[in-house]
């Protein structure tokens, strides 16, 4: 199953979400119009003891129309929708309101030692060779071994760890457990999480209104907190008052009650079968089983229990069973440790610290200008196969990228104050010293205290880089670059928007470089849903961008091939003139087209991989401006672009 394939799959265990909340539904309805029955026949009996001869049972039901049916319904389904939809709303943000409610606190990059500084290794060089933003990381105050995603798209992805897991899984371990994570980003896994939570918090508030009740029904009989009896005497008629809500609210709890169990099963038939999808990824990531299996295995002997109050509302987004195990175990939101241990390991059994297979070697990445090694067809389809997922081979070749990095850079890409001043470093101007001095005229006026110093101190490690180079420090200081305050991102985009446009001419680096920190700093608000947004003059104008860029004289035909693709979609499409970009126009146009669903993004890609590719040499600027696309349309691409 290939990204998309997953993309889409994620797409429909929406839909199946959704028919499991409507059938919750339904059963709340019946349940809650024969409470209503009950309550009424319970009034009339309680005021009027003489019981009519036809039966007093016989005579309510018959009492009850299609109208009241129906008001029961409409309440129960504004109630149900309502404690949905407004707790989805509080998570729209991604995962920080989850992390936030789970104790969770931020790990510094720039400060981590330790095992902290392992961890950010870890997600640094899984972060690179995956070809995502970098995660944010925070730790979890518990000694138990767990962790989780969280994000409603790869670009606000954060990853929690539990300070038991940093504490007691080795390198190995760790890494297994980060790439099973990395598997739920990819998957669009932490999306229908999120949305998880939010069904099932409208299908457990009518246990919660219940209790409610009772609670409201005890204080009408004197039950209130600081009396120590009911004085039914002072109270008066109170007391059948309070008796009715307590009974009102025992019915709603026991029709709540439902709502617990279908959340559970929602939860099992949701999360189950993608903790087996995902750790058949991390195996396939890491080559290493034992690595993932051994952290199950340890999970297993000490604990993954999490303690904090709140955890058990996000116990399907745990890499392991995060509460306590359910009595029935097909309601249990994760399968058996014993069985991922078995699934992973096929048969050989887990040593206690078994030595870690030697990877295979990295495998030589085209130099630009080439795309070595069979026809564009064969490289289309090798490079696609490989979007939304890690080789062992490109997690050693992002460690020697990570390790190769100028200690200042590295250090600059881990803190948000310092990342600001290496992103203008990149696009400084380098031929003209007349708009270079313009550019720090700008900084000096207009930056945070400090920044233009720090900038003009990075430039020259900047200046010894390829441009490759710098989008991979680019992408590791997405995590630094997302704790910037509102304020502080507004001043860094328009700051940057000046810079690169103070010579009146935006370079295809300088665009790759904006549009990715603007799409990344971009709120989820700002980011349209509609999938019917994009444009066939989206489609051309990107893959005109991406044909242009290369040779010259196969302009013409690499555009002509990339149409081709995407021709179910707009039949025919006009190549655009490349000579000068318009930067608010192709940004916009890659931000709409970042809505299409998966089939119709698997096209895209597909046809902007054979836009650069169709003649068999990929050009330098032609794999940056596709690197830059690809992290605005949230699609990962390879560290290496290879064609084997």
């Amino acid at each position: 199953m290939n990204f998309f394939e997953a993309q889409d799959r994620a797409r429909s265990r929406t839909w199946l979400l959704l028919l499991l909340f409507a059938l919750a539904l339904a059963s709340f309805i019946i349940l809650a119009y024969l409470a209503v029955l009950v309550i009424e026949i319970g009034s009339v009996a309680y005021h009027d003891s003489r019981l009519p001869e036809g039966g007093l049972l016989q005579e309510m039901i018959a009492a009850h129309s299609i109208n009241k049916m129906m008001i029961v319904a409409g309440a129960v389904t504004a109630i149900v929708a309502i404690g949905a939809i407004s707790r989805i709303l509080q998570l729209r943000g991604g995962g920080y309101a989850i992390v936030d409610s789970l104790g969770g606190k931020l790990i510094v990059p720039a400060a981590a030692t330790g095992k902290h500084r392992q961890l950010v290794n870890i997600v640094e060089e899984m972060a690179i060779a995956s070809g995502i933003p970098m995660p944010q990381l925070y730790t979890l105050p518990d000694r138990s071994i767990n962790a989780f995603a969280a994000g409603t798209r790869p670009n606000d992805a954060i990853i929690g760890v539990t300070e038991g897991a940093i504490e007691q899984l080795d390198r190995d371990q760790m890494q297994g457990v980060i790439a099973h994570e990395f598997s739920h980003i990819f998957n669009g896994d932490t999306r229908i999480n999120i949305r998880l939570i939010g069904v099932i918090s409208g299908i457990t508030i009518i246990s919660l209104l219940g209790g409610q009740l009772m609670y409201m029904g005890m204080i009408a009989l004197g039950a209130s907190p600081g009396r120590r009896s009911w004085d039914r005497d002072e109270r008066g008629g109170g007391s059948a008052v309070g008796i009715g809500i307590i009974a009102a609210g025992a019915l709603i709890c026991l029709v709540g009650s439902i709502g617990l169990l279908c959340g559970n099963l929602i939860r099992a038939a949701i999360s189950r079968q993608r903790e087996f999808l995902a750790d058949a990824s991390a195996v396939q990531f890491t080559r290493n089983p034992d690595g993932i299996a051994g952290a199950l295995a340890k999970i297993g002997k000490k604990s993954g229990i999490i303690s904090n109050r709140n955890a058990a509302e996000y116990a399907h987004m745990y890499f392991a069973s995060g509460v306590s195990l359910n009595l029935v175990n097909m309601m249990a939101s994760h399968p058996p440790l014993d069985t991922r241990i078995k699934r992973i390991m096929r048969g050989r059994p887990l040593t206690e610290k078994a030595s870690r297979p030697a990877a295979p070697p990295p495998a030589a990445t085209p130099a630009a200008g080439t795309a070595s090694g069979g026809a564009a067809g064969m490289f289309v389809d090798a490079l696609i196969a490989q979007i939304g997922t890690v080789s062992a081979a490109a997690l050693q070749q992002a460690r020697r990228i990570r390790e190769q990095t100028p200690a200042q850079l590295g250090e600059a890409a881990e803190d948000p104050y310092c990342a600001r001043a290496m992103i203008y470093a990149m696009v400084l101007e380098r031929k003209s010293a007349q708009f270079r001095q313009l550019q720090l005229d700008h900084l000096r006026d207009h930056a945070d205290t400090g920044v233009y110093d720090l900038t003009v101190k990075l430039e020259a490690d900047i200046s010894k880089l390829d441009k490759s180079a710098c989008l991979h420090l680019l992408q590791q200081s997405f995590a630094a670059l997302r704790s910037l305050t509102a304020f502080q991102k507004n001043l860094f985009l328009e700051n940057l928007a000046k810079l690169v446009e103070i010579d009146a001419q935006v370079e295809l680096f300088e665009w790759c470089i904006q549009a990715a920190v603007s799409h990344l700093l971009l709120d989820d608000g700002d980011c349209p849903e509609n999938a019917n947004l994009a444009k066939a003059a989206d489609y051309a104008l990107m893959l005109s961008q991406l044909a242009g860029a290369g040779n010259p004289d196969t302009v013409d035909s690499c555009f002509a091939a990339a149409a081709a693709e995407v021709q179910a979609d707009w039949p025919q499409l006009t190549r655009q003139k490349e000579d000068a970009i318009d930067s608010q126009q192709l940004f916009a146009a890659a931000q709409r087209l970042s809505t299409l669903d998966p089939g119709k993004k698997q096209r895209l890609v597909r046809a902007a991989i054979i836009a650069v590719a169709h003649d068999q040499q990929i050009a330098t600027d032609q794999e940056l401006l596709l690197r830059a696309f690809f992290m605005i349309i949230d699609c990962s691409l390879p560290l290496s672009m290879e064609t084997a």
